[in-house]
């Protein structure tokens, strides 16, 4: 089972469409990756910083365009980067 078939529940359908978008376009970067974290950026306009981050219990997930908000980091920003990661194959 791919990482977006696990995740796909936590995003809406626009959100994951937009964030195919995004992938299909080659807006997404992944810049640095370890066992257990994956480090990407997203153009749009500005750099968008995501982070994701496995646990034994959960992926936790952090997206720059939310932060110091009380939004979920469910962004299609995130979105892009599962769909490249799975694509990359991580």
């Amino acid at each position: 089972m791919s990482l977006a078939d696990m995740m796909e529940s936590q995003f809406r359908a626009d959100v994951r469409f937009r964030g195919a978008a995004y992938l299909q376009s080659g807006r997404v970067s992944i810049s640095h990756i370890t066992p257990d974290d994956v480090y990407a950026v997203v153009r749009d306009g500005a750099e968008h910083q995501i982070h994701l981050h496995r646990t034994e219990e959960a992926m936790e997930m952090s997206c720059s365009s939310v932060a110091g908000t009380k939004r979920p980091p469910t962004t299609k920003y995130v979105w892009a980067t599962i769909l490249l990661i799975d694509e990359q194959g991580y």
